[in-house]
């Protein structure tokens, strides 16, 4: 869901843009047979299965450095020491080899990040003839200059999902089952139950959610929803109308991400009973988002939220606080993205919050961002337009 606040569009201000970029370099142990090898990689062997990889990044900054090995499936995250620009992962891979691959990442602002240019991964092979895995002898490639790194990073307008736990890899998909369908939900797949589909769908009050639909063929068939994890619990029977419909209540918080399971049993063509399991994986949050203004000399606001100011300024500032009861929530000026929070919690309780003025018992153990934007207006009138919006929308 949306709230806006309107206010007195014109141009956002010009930034230089002074930002260091992330670039990233293997540390690779001075050893025979050590080094780059023909297909454009960095090789290393070792007799140890438990070890410790060094990387570079440049000093003075703050980075954050994700490591993968991608036969283990393992991923590290550090944080690189500002004086040294060094990063060390302590590694552990029993097979024959590691194959090993490298990020940086930069924070220039609250919800933006630059993400180092790609660099070769690193392989490195368990070898019993070989020696032990030592950093005190290295060597480093120098790192791109400033405008090759820029040119070749990535901008991401939140924090980039760690390897092997982007929304996609974890989301449940199933083909629906046949003979059954759901009302406001999809099915063996996920549905986002925000403000507007909840009116239709959720008692509040009560913190019931409404699961609805039709079986086609009822005179044969049985439906469990399984709002308790007991399959003999009657609350799970689903009672079927004449024309097959159903109405089965869940409990769900108001802000909650969970599974609801389901059996569906049928006779088959020889008499007997079938049934199938499936799910609905279902994540409701009814709550909006909050974005304030500052008060500023002269503004009025009027019964739609449409605020008003008169100024002589050649630039007009406006500052405020976003908040959600979730992270993920974005802040648009006139369409154009200008934040995004972490989207790390989840739609799940978390305690505490990160201050105690914001409120235990939150999903979002954030506080609230504050914003200030300055606009370059032109004699007459100028549209400002904030939106802030939250990823259940």
């Amino acid at each position: 869901s949306r709230q806006t606040i309107q206010a007195v569009a014109g141009e956002y201000l010009p930034e230089v843009d002074t930002t260091p970029t992330p670039q990233v370099r293997w540390s690779i142990p001075i050893v025979h047979g050590n080094g780059l090898r023909m297909d454009g990689n960095y090789e290393i062997r070792t007799k140890d299965d438990k070890y410790t990889v060094q990387v570079m990044v440049p000093k003075d900054g703050d980075y954050l450095v994700v490591l993968k090995d991608s036969v283990t499936g393992n991923v590290y995250v550090e944080r690189s020491d500002q004086t040294t620009g060094i990063a060390t992962f302590d590694v552990e891979n029993p097979n024959f080899y590691a194959n090993l691959d490298v990020y940086a990442l930069y924070e220039p602002q609250f919800g933006t990040f630059i993400k180092s240019p790609a660099i070769p991964s690193l392989l490195v092979f368990h070898d019993p003839d070989a020696g032990a895995y030592s950093n005190d002898n290295t060597k480093t490639e120098s790192f791109d200059d400033e405008a090759t790194a820029k040119n070749a990073a990535t901008r991401l307008s939140s924090a980039e999902p760690l390897p092997g736990r982007k929304f996609s890899d974890n989301l449940l998909s199933a083909i629906p089952t046949s003979g059954l369908m759901f009302t406001d939900l999809n099915d063996n797949s996920l549905t986002l139950v925000g403000v507007d589909k909840a009116s239709h769908c959720y008692d509040a009050e009560h913190q019931l959610l409404h699961i609805r639909g039709k079986i086609k063929d009822p005179s044969h068939t049985d439906l469990q929803i399984f709002a308790t994890p007991n399959p003999s619990d009657p609350q799970n029977q689903a009672i079927l109308a004449a024309d097959g419909s159903f109405d089965v209540t869940v409990p769900f918080k108001s802000t909650e991400e969970k599974n609801v399971g389901y059996a569906l049993t049928t006779i088959n063509a020889t008499g007997q009973k079938v049934t199938t399991d499936g799910f609905l994986q279902i994540i409701l949050d009814t709550t909006s988002p909050t974005l304030t203004v500052s008060d500023t000399d002269g503004m009025t606001v009027d019964a739609n939220g449409v605020y008003t100011a008169e100024t002589s300024a050649d630039i007009f500032t406006l500052e405020g606080t976003i908040d959600d009861n979730v992270d993920g929530y974005r802040l648009y000026s006139n369409g154009s993205n200008v934040l995004t929070q972490h989207a790390r919690a989840g739609f799940n309780i978390h305690q505490p919050a990160a201050t105690a003025e914001a409120g235990a018992n939150r999903t979002n153990p954030y506080d609230p961002v504050p914003f200030k934007r300055g606009y370059i207006l032109p004699v007459g009138t100028s549209i400002v337009r904030l939106e802030a919006s939250i990823k259940s929308a």
